[in-house]
């Protein structure tokens, strides 16, 4: 009787608690932005893209999200060694090679 008078206590604690969270997930997410903000970055980006400059970015960003950025590849771009989910840098510079 004990065990199930517990079960219940903790399945109504828990449903409160991912009710609460879901409350601040979807209906306040300005919230989690505010608390949590990632820091803004910024890198160079050279060579085989349609629009090469300085961008800024988040930080967690990837290679494949700044490529994205700049446009994408030119027809003829060959990216040998680029791993395309490494994680960018602030101040970083990639050149990527013109075919």
């Amino acid at each position: 009787m004990l065990f199930i008078q517990k079960t219940w206590l903790y399945s109504g604690i828990a449903l409160l608690f991912f009710g609460i969270g879901g409350f601040l997930l979807n209906e306040n997410r300005y919230l989690l932005d505010y608390i949590y903000s990632p820091k803004n970055i910024y890198v160079k980006i050279t060579g085989s893209v349609m629009s090469p400059g300085i961008y800024e970015m988040r930080q967690g960003d990837i290679l494949e999200d700044l490529i994205d950025k700049a446009g994408g590849l030119k027809e003829n771009a060959m990216i040998p060694n680029f791993d395309l989910d490494q994680l960018l840098l602030d101040g970083q510079v990639i050149q990527l090679g013109d075919r």
